[in-house]
């Protein structure tokens, strides 16, 4: 569904206080630019990011409505044939999860359906996994955003390296692309919600990887602030921009010097709580663990 034909986020609701940076002026290494963006990792591990003045920033917000139309697509087919690319936790998370196949925290069973795609399959560095003929018709997309979004995130990484003075390519290094991993496509869906607001859908937690990049259309993602640890707030959806968030694999990487954002996802405010949820996330995380992921919701 197109942001044009979507209920506006509402203005009367709190949202969260997130850097707004520019991908242009951390291209150019803006020592200002490159100050806040530590200032962001080090305080609440979460900021936006502005693609929108760059060709590389087009390219992926290109290539992120691409995938949105393939995620309908995808979500559209039979539970017949989705269900054929079950994937089984922990062996594998990898493929198709259904609504109501995983616990949240307070053991309610989930909403969402996602479909994890792996890295590794799609830039065909291990044997090809069974999936839908529609994601096979699009592996060329998701190797572009593949590509692309990991060449942002590896700006991201040697901006960050060098304001905590670490050693050359120390983090660029833990996050290549090749490395074989479990990094992945993430789609998820949410369907319109009834429940009130303050229940989650997706359970207060942080991301397991480094960097995660999200665009999503729906305002159903909270964070919590760090030292407003009561008090939850939106992350209002903005266009031409990304939401980058930070995992634990990057606090564990810097020594704790940097911070992971706690999320979780509820119902949109005002209008667009009836509204089916589609999002779109790539996330990058250590080659001893994961790398990229986009995730709808």
């Amino acid at each position: 569904m197109s942001t044009n034909t979507l209920p506006p986020f509402p203005s009367d609701v709190p949202t969260a206080p997130l850097p707004r940076l520019s991908l242009l002026k951390l291209q150019s290494h803006n020592a200002t630019e490159t100050h806040r963006l530590l200032q962001a990792c080090e305080d609440i591990g979460c900021f936006y990011l502005d693609l929108r003045d760059t060709n590389i920033g087009n390219n992926l917000l290109t290539l992120s409505d691409e995938l949105f139309s393939t995620a309908e697509n995808l979500f559209s087919l039979s539970l017949d044939e989705k269900q054929k690319y079950i994937f089984t936790y922990p062996n594998s998370h990898h493929g198709y999860k259904a609504q109501r196949a995983v616990p949240n925290h307070k053991g309610n069973l989930d909403a969402n359906e996602f479909y994890n795609i792996s890295k590794t399959d799609i830039l065909d560095l291990t044997p090809p996994l069974p999936s839908p003929p529609l994601l096979r018709h699009t592996r060329p997309t998701f190797k572009s955003f593949i590509h692309t979004s990991h060449s942002i995130i590896t700006l991201l990484l040697t901006l960050l390296n060098s304001s905590l003075s670490l050693p050359t390519s120390t983090l660029p290094r833990l996050h290549r692309l090749t490395a074989l991993s479990d990094d992945q496509v993430r789609f998820v869906k949410s369907p319109p919600l009834s429940q009130p607001s303050s229940t989650p859908t997706i359970s207060p937690q942080t991301d397991f990887g480094s960097l995660a990049i999200l665009f999503n259309r729906l305002g159903g993602l909270q964070v919590l602030p760090p030292r407003q640890d009561t008090e939850w707030v939106y992350v209002e959806p903005l266009p031409g921009h990304a939401i980058v968030r930070l995992g634990d694999a990057m606090v564990k990487a810097t020594y704790g010097r940097l911070r992971a954002s706690v999320y979780r996802v509820v119902r949109p405010p005002g209008e667009q709580a009836g509204e089916m949820g589609t999002g779109s996330l790539s996330a990058n995380d250590p080659a001893q663990s994961s790398g990229s992921i986009i995730h709808w919701a």
